[in-house]
């Protein structure tokens, strides 16, 4: 049975500069923001956090919703650097009681720790092939993106928005009576 691959943010479309509506129409968009760091993460993980999210976010590549995967990643990589530690104490093989030279468990676990982080890495946009197709806007003065501010300048003003039709100024329905 072939593996279907997962459809493409069309957030990610949008940067590379390949985003069809006809083709891509039907997902779902959601502005770049920022998610909040959880007071618990502490140590590398928390280091790691601040050091990636405020990039991601002004790449446009992450939002709020994404952050159980940015804590996922953060703590793996908190994993994998305490695991590296371990292992350089340690060496790459150790004797069985049978005297037979094995891998020590902390090499594939070190191994694990990795493939992990990569897999994270690349949903998150963080590895080389992850961005090679990524053509990210310069921001402009006002904080946003010249994507953003083209699309919102092109939409014409009595154009509904992505979530219906806009609604009139409050205060001036009249209730039935």
């Amino acid at each position: 049975m072939k593996r279907r691959s997962r459809r493409t943010p069309i957030g990610i479309l949008k940067l590379r500069g390949t985003y069809r509506p006809d083709r891509h129409g039907g997902g779902v968009d959601i502005p770049a923001s920022k998610p909040v760091i959880p007071r618990w993460l502490k140590g590398e993980a928390r280091k790691q956090w601040q050091g990636i999210v405020p990039q991601l976010v002004e790449a446009g590549i992450v939002c709020r919703l994404d952050r159980v995967l940015l804590i996922l990643f953060c703590h793996a990589w908190e994993q994998y650097l305490d695991i590296r530690k371990l292992r350089q104490i340690e060496p790459l093989l150790i004797k069985t009681t049978a005297g037979n030279n094995i891998q020590h468990p902390l090499v594939g676990m070190e191994n694990r720790a990795v493939a992990r982080l990569l897999k994270l890495a690349g949903e998150l946009g963080l590895t080389p092939s992850s961005r090679a197709g990524l053509r990210i806007a310069p921001r402009t003065d006002t904080g946003t993106s010249t994507l953003a501010k083209f699309q919102q300048d092109t939409r014409r003003q009595d154009e509904p928005g992505p979530y219906g039709p806009k609604p009139e100024k409050l205060g001036t329905e009249t209730p039935d009576a």
